[in-house]
Parts: C-alpha cells; sequence; structure tokens
C-alpha cells in the first residue's frame, strides 16, 4: 500500500474537450436590459404622431410606431386634425400632458407646445 500511495498519476498532454472547457468557466453575464424610466418620454421622435401616442385603444406598437419621414407624418396627423376647426380649445394627447390636464387655447397653441415640448414640428 505504501509503495502504491507514493506512485503520481501520469498527466496527459492532450487538449481539454470542448465539454469539459465549458464546465470549468464562468457562467456567462446575463445582460439585463435598463429599466424603462417611462414608456412614453416626453421628448418623442420628430416621425411620431402626437396624437396616437395618447391613444389608449391602440397596442403599445402602434402609440410608439414611427413614420418613414416628417412629411408622412405630418400627413398622418393632418387626417387625424381633418375637419376640427383651428380655433377650438385643444388637450395634448402624450400620456404625460393628459395627466396633467393639460388644455390649449387653439391648433396655433397645441402646435407650438408639441413643438417645444415633445419636439415634433407640426408646422408645415
Amino acid at each position: 500500500m505504501v509503495a502504491l500511495s507514493r506512485r503520481q498519476e501520469a498527466q496527459c498532454h492532450k487538449r481539454p474537450s470542448k465539454v469539459c472547457s465549458k464546465e470549468f468557466e464562468e457562467p456567462p453575464v446575463l445582460k439585463q436590459q435598463p429599466l424603462l424610466e417611462d414608456p412614453f418620454p416626453l421628448i418623442c421622435e420628430k416621425t411620431q404622431c402626437i396624437i396616437c401616442i395618447g391613444d389608449d385603444r391602440r397596442t403599445y406598437k402602434d402609440r410608439t410606431r414611427t413614420y418613414a419621414t416628417v412629411h408622412k407624418m405630418m400627413n398622418h396627423v393632418d387626417s387625424h386634425l381633418k375637419g376640427t376647426p383651428a380655433y377650438e380649445r385643444f388637450s395634448c394627447c402624450h400620456p404625460v400632458c393628459q395627466s396633467e390636464g393639460l388644455i390649449l387655447n387653439d391648433l396655433e397653441h397645441f402646435k407650438y407646445h408639441v413643438a417645444t415640448v415633445h419636439r415634433i414640428n407640426l408646422q408645415p
């Protein structure tokens, strides 16, 4: 027994297999997605429809949709505003502004608010 206990095991010079080497590697670090502070940020993309953002009947994907060009977005917004008198009072459709109960005097005041606060230019 003493003779056997003094024997050393011969080391193998083979490359470790990929299966074995994975066992000893540290587990991969999972990337954590950053928490969204606000699903509807106050400053929007310049090709988003400000009216669709506030439509809670739509899906999140539809509400945050961006158009290919600013011109296409403006045509879409014009279809929402078609037939609305320019002197009528407007409430901003953005969820943050809706929660604050923001009411604007007329269409021009609404467009100015959208341009300055939400960074969406609705002026032709």
